[in-house]
Protein backbone atom coordinates (compact mmCIF):
# COMPACT_ATOMS: atom_id res chain seq x y z
CA UNK A 1 0.00 0.00 0.00
CA UNK A 2 2.77 2.41 0.96
CA UNK A 3 4.22 1.75 -2.49
CA UNK A 4 1.30 2.35 -4.42
CA UNK A 5 0.81 5.65 -2.56
CA UNK A 6 4.33 6.50 -2.90
CA UNK A 7 3.74 5.96 -7.27
CA UNK A 8 0.71 7.95 -7.67
CA UNK A 9 2.06 10.57 -4.91
CA UNK A 10 4.93 11.17 -7.71
CA UNK A 11 2.98 10.98 -10.84
CA UNK A 12 0.24 13.14 -9.28
CA UNK A 13 2.42 15.52 -7.48
CA UNK A 14 4.34 16.20 -11.06
CA UNK A 15 1.32 15.80 -12.75
CA UNK A 16 -0.47 18.74 -10.44
CA UNK A 17 2.11 21.17 -10.31
CA UNK A 18 2.75 21.19 -14.70
CA UNK A 19 -1.14 21.65 -14.69
CA UNK A 20 -0.52 24.67 -12.24
CA UNK A 21 1.25 26.32 -14.83
CA UNK A 22 4.87 24.94 -15.07
CA UNK A 23 4.77 23.59 -17.96
CA UNK A 24 8.48 21.68 -19.53
CA UNK A 25 7.42 23.09 -22.94
CA UNK A 26 8.19 26.59 -21.50
CA UNK A 27 10.45 26.00 -18.61
CA UNK A 28 13.92 24.74 -18.06
CA UNK A 29 14.31 21.02 -17.30
CA UNK A 30 16.68 22.61 -14.79
CA UNK A 31 14.08 24.64 -12.67
CA UNK A 32 11.58 21.71 -13.15
CA UNK A 33 14.33 19.24 -11.27
CA UNK A 34 14.47 22.02 -8.71
CA UNK A 35 10.84 22.12 -7.86
CA UNK A 36 10.46 18.43 -8.44
CA UNK A 37 13.70 17.17 -5.77
CA UNK A 38 12.34 19.70 -3.12
CA UNK A 39 8.42 19.32 -3.62
CA UNK A 40 7.68 16.11 -5.09
CA UNK A 41 10.02 13.82 -3.62
CA UNK A 42 9.96 14.24 -0.18
CA UNK A 43 6.37 14.55 -0.12
CA UNK A 44 6.32 10.71 -2.32
CA UNK A 45 9.34 9.13 -0.15
CA UNK A 46 7.75 10.44 3.20
CA UNK A 47 8.96 7.90 5.92
CA UNK A 48 10.54 5.73 3.34
CA UNK A 49 13.83 5.55 6.17
CA UNK A 50 11.99 3.05 7.66
CA UNK A 51 11.08 1.15 4.68
CA UNK A 52 12.65 -2.09 5.28
CA UNK A 53 11.49 -4.87 3.00
CA UNK A 54 11.09 -3.27 -1.18
CA UNK A 55 10.75 -6.23 -2.86
CA UNK A 56 12.11 -5.75 -6.49
CA UNK A 57 8.62 -5.36 -8.35
CA UNK A 58 7.52 -2.65 -5.90
CA UNK A 59 11.14 -0.68 -6.60
CA UNK A 60 10.33 -1.54 -10.57
CA UNK A 61 7.01 0.60 -9.42
CA UNK A 62 8.58 3.12 -8.09
CA UNK A 63 11.34 3.43 -10.94
CA UNK A 64 8.92 3.28 -13.86
CA UNK A 65 6.91 6.20 -11.98
CA UNK A 66 10.07 8.06 -11.39
CA UNK A 67 11.15 7.60 -14.85
CA UNK A 68 7.94 9.10 -16.16
CA UNK A 69 8.28 12.22 -13.89
CA UNK A 70 12.38 12.82 -15.25
CA UNK A 71 11.01 12.33 -18.96
CA UNK A 72 8.12 13.99 -19.27
CA UNK A 73 10.12 16.97 -17.63
CA UNK A 74 12.35 17.14 -21.01
CA UNK A 75 9.70 16.10 -23.29
CA UNK A 76 11.22 13.00 -24.18
CA UNK A 77 9.58 10.03 -25.41
CA UNK A 78 8.56 7.40 -22.85
CA UNK A 79 11.18 4.89 -24.35
CA UNK A 80 14.18 7.05 -24.07
CA UNK A 81 16.79 5.59 -23.09
CA UNK A 82 16.86 5.87 -19.18
CA UNK A 83 20.47 6.87 -17.98
CA UNK A 84 20.27 9.16 -20.96
CA UNK A 85 17.04 10.86 -19.29
CA UNK A 86 18.85 10.87 -15.36
CA UNK A 87 22.32 11.94 -16.17
CA UNK A 88 20.87 14.81 -18.65
CA UNK A 89 19.79 16.64 -15.77
CA UNK A 90 21.93 14.57 -13.05
CA UNK A 91 19.10 12.81 -11.09
CA UNK A 92 19.59 9.14 -9.45
CA UNK A 93 17.64 6.44 -9.88
CA UNK A 94 15.03 5.99 -6.81
CA UNK A 95 16.47 3.10 -5.45
CA UNK A 96 19.40 5.39 -4.77
CA UNK A 97 17.56 8.30 -3.37
CA UNK A 98 16.09 6.34 -1.35
CA UNK A 99 19.28 4.71 0.08
CA UNK A 100 20.95 7.78 0.41
CA UNK A 101 17.89 9.13 2.45
CA UNK A 102 18.08 6.07 4.69
CA UNK A 103 21.98 6.81 5.62
CA UNK A 104 21.48 10.34 5.98
CA UNK A 105 18.68 9.42 8.53
CA UNK A 106 20.93 6.70 10.40
CA UNK A 107 23.64 9.39 11.01
CA UNK A 108 21.00 11.78 12.36
CA UNK A 109 20.42 9.07 15.08
CA UNK A 110 24.17 8.68 15.68
CA UNK A 111 24.87 12.35 16.32
CA UNK A 112 21.83 12.71 18.47
CA UNK A 113 22.26 12.99 22.00
CA UNK A 114 21.96 9.82 24.39
CA UNK A 115 18.83 11.19 26.34
CA UNK A 116 16.44 10.89 23.68
CA UNK A 117 13.80 8.27 23.71
CA UNK A 118 14.85 7.59 19.88
CA UNK A 119 18.56 6.85 20.55
CA UNK A 120 18.02 5.00 23.65
CA UNK A 121 15.67 2.73 21.21
CA UNK A 122 18.32 3.08 18.27
CA UNK A 123 20.87 1.95 20.68
CA UNK A 124 19.25 -1.13 22.16
CA UNK A 125 18.54 -2.77 18.15
CA UNK A 126 21.52 -2.12 17.30
CA UNK A 127 22.91 -3.92 20.46
CA UNK A 128 21.00 -6.65 19.85
CA UNK A 129 21.56 -6.97 16.62
CA UNK A 130 25.19 -7.12 17.44
CA UNK A 131 24.66 -10.20 19.99
CA UNK A 132 23.60 -12.34 17.12
CA UNK A 133 20.10 -11.71 17.36
CA UNK A 134 18.04 -13.60 14.85
CA UNK A 135 16.96 -10.60 13.54
CA UNK A 136 17.05 -10.39 9.81
CA UNK A 137 14.08 -7.54 8.99
CA UNK A 138 13.98 -3.99 10.38
CA UNK A 139 16.31 -0.70 10.45
CA UNK A 140 19.31 -2.20 11.52
CA UNK A 141 19.93 -5.19 9.51
CA UNK A 142 18.99 -2.46 6.58
CA UNK A 143 21.62 -0.19 7.56
CA UNK A 144 23.95 -2.78 7.74
CA UNK A 145 23.44 -3.80 4.22
CA UNK A 146 23.85 -0.49 2.86
CA UNK A 147 26.59 0.54 4.71
CA UNK A 148 28.69 -2.99 3.40
CA UNK A 149 26.68 -1.97 0.05
CA UNK A 150 28.29 1.38 -0.93
CA UNK A 151 31.53 0.50 1.92
CA UNK A 152 30.93 2.68 4.70
CA UNK A 153 31.22 -0.03 7.07
CA UNK A 154 34.08 1.81 8.56
CA UNK A 155 32.20 4.73 9.74
CA UNK A 156 29.85 2.46 11.61
CA UNK A 157 32.75 0.50 13.46
CA UNK A 158 34.61 3.90 14.59
CA UNK A 159 31.42 4.70 16.10
CA UNK A 160 30.77 1.40 17.83
CA UNK A 161 34.55 1.75 19.39
CA UNK A 162 34.49 5.46 20.61
CA UNK A 163 30.73 7.05 20.03
CA UNK A 164 32.26 9.61 17.55
CA UNK A 165 30.67 9.81 14.42
CA UNK A 166 31.23 12.08 11.26
CA UNK A 167 29.38 15.91 11.38
CA UNK A 168 26.63 16.39 9.19
CA UNK A 169 28.49 18.34 6.36
CA UNK A 170 31.39 15.39 6.73
CA UNK A 171 28.62 12.81 6.81
CA UNK A 172 27.17 14.54 3.67
CA UNK A 173 30.01 14.55 1.49
CA UNK A 174 30.93 10.87 2.13
CA UNK A 175 27.60 9.90 1.05
CA UNK A 176 28.39 12.35 -2.43
CA UNK A 177 31.40 10.30 -2.69
CA UNK A 178 29.96 6.91 -2.21
CA UNK A 179 26.50 6.55 -2.85
CA UNK A 180 25.85 9.77 -5.63
CA UNK A 181 28.82 10.25 -7.43
CA UNK A 182 28.80 6.33 -8.79
CA UNK A 183 25.89 6.09 -9.46
CA UNK A 184 26.21 9.58 -12.17
CA UNK A 185 29.62 7.27 -13.49
CA UNK A 186 27.46 4.39 -13.71
CA UNK A 187 25.12 6.20 -15.86
CA UNK A 188 27.67 7.95 -17.79
CA UNK A 189 29.36 4.59 -18.53
CA UNK A 190 26.04 3.10 -19.21
CA UNK A 191 25.88 5.34 -22.09
CA UNK A 192 28.88 4.72 -23.66
CA UNK A 193 28.30 1.04 -23.69
CA UNK A 194 25.49 1.88 -26.22
CA UNK A 195 27.52 3.73 -28.73
CA UNK A 196 31.47 3.98 -27.98
CA UNK A 197 31.93 5.39 -30.93
CA UNK A 198 29.73 8.86 -29.82
CA UNK A 199 31.49 11.24 -27.93
CA UNK A 200 29.07 13.19 -25.32
CA UNK A 201 31.85 14.45 -22.91
CA UNK A 202 30.57 18.33 -24.06
CA UNK A 203 26.70 17.14 -23.55
CA UNK A 204 26.67 15.30 -20.03
CA UNK A 205 28.94 15.55 -16.95
CA UNK A 206 29.20 13.71 -13.78
CA UNK A 207 27.39 15.45 -11.14
CA UNK A 208 26.13 18.36 -13.21
CA UNK A 209 22.95 18.73 -15.60
CA UNK A 210 23.58 18.61 -19.39
CA UNK A 211 25.57 21.58 -20.83
CA UNK A 212 22.64 22.32 -23.23
CA UNK A 213 19.97 22.47 -20.97
CA UNK A 214 22.14 24.93 -18.71
CA UNK A 215 21.61 26.97 -22.19
CA UNK A 216 17.99 26.98 -22.37
CA UNK A 217 18.04 28.30 -18.61
CA UNK A 218 20.29 31.24 -19.61
CA UNK A 219 18.41 31.70 -22.84
CA UNK A 220 14.48 30.53 -22.61
CA UNK A 221 13.96 31.31 -26.53
CA UNK A 222 16.44 28.14 -27.17
CA UNK A 223 14.31 26.07 -24.87
CA UNK A 224 12.14 24.89 -27.97
CA UNK A 225 15.34 23.83 -30.52
CA UNK A 226 17.29 22.06 -27.98
CA UNK A 227 14.45 20.32 -25.94
CA UNK A 228 13.97 18.60 -29.72
CA UNK A 229 17.77 18.15 -30.14
CA UNK A 230 18.05 16.18 -26.56
CA UNK A 231 14.94 14.81 -27.44
CA UNK A 232 16.77 13.53 -31.08
CA UNK A 233 20.11 12.43 -29.17
CA UNK A 234 18.18 10.52 -26.62
CA UNK A 235 16.08 9.00 -29.41
CA UNK A 236 19.35 7.97 -30.95
CA UNK A 237 20.43 6.28 -27.82
CA UNK A 238 17.79 4.32 -27.22
CA UNK A 239 16.30 1.28 -28.59
CA UNK A 240 13.77 1.16 -31.96
CA UNK A 241 10.31 2.27 -31.17
CA UNK A 242 7.92 2.84 -33.56
CA UNK A 243 7.07 6.78 -34.02
CA UNK A 244 5.79 9.14 -36.95
CA UNK A 245 8.03 12.06 -38.17
CA UNK A 246 6.41 15.48 -37.51
CA UNK A 247 7.56 16.85 -40.77
CA UNK A 248 6.58 14.30 -43.47
CA UNK A 249 4.15 12.27 -41.29
CA UNK A 250 6.07 8.87 -42.35
CA UNK A 251 6.50 6.36 -39.86
CA UNK A 252 10.13 4.97 -38.31
CA UNK A 253 11.56 3.56 -36.20
CA UNK A 254 14.62 5.77 -36.10
CA UNK A 255 13.27 9.21 -36.15
CA UNK A 256 16.97 11.17 -35.99
CA UNK A 257 18.58 8.79 -38.78
CA UNK A 258 15.05 9.34 -40.95
CA UNK A 259 15.57 12.84 -40.01
CA UNK A 260 18.84 13.37 -41.46
CA UNK A 261 18.78 10.65 -44.30
CA UNK A 262 14.81 10.14 -45.48
CA UNK A 263 12.57 12.87 -44.62
CA UNK A 264 11.74 13.90 -47.84
CA UNK A 265 10.61 17.49 -46.34
CA UNK A 266 15.06 17.84 -45.23
CA UNK A 267 15.83 16.97 -48.85
CA UNK A 268 16.45 20.73 -49.33
CA UNK A 269 19.09 21.02 -46.49
CA UNK A 270 20.86 17.87 -47.46
CA UNK A 271 21.50 18.79 -50.62
CA UNK A 272 22.66 22.30 -49.22
CA UNK A 273 24.99 20.93 -47.09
Amino acid sequence: MLIADACNKLRGTYLSICSSGFNPSSLSPITLRTIYQSVVVPKALYGCELWTVIGASDMLRLERSHRFCVKSMQQFHSLTNTNFALASINVNSIENIIDRKKLVFFGQLCRLPNQYLAKQVFLNRLVRYLNNDKQTKGFVPEIYRLLYKYQLQSCLDGYLQSGLFPSKQAWKQMLQRSVSAPEHHRQLESIRDVCPTLNLDDVLHVDKPSSLWKISRISPKLLPLIATLMAQLGGFLSRSYPTVCSLCWIHTKNKLLHSVCFCSRRELLRESL
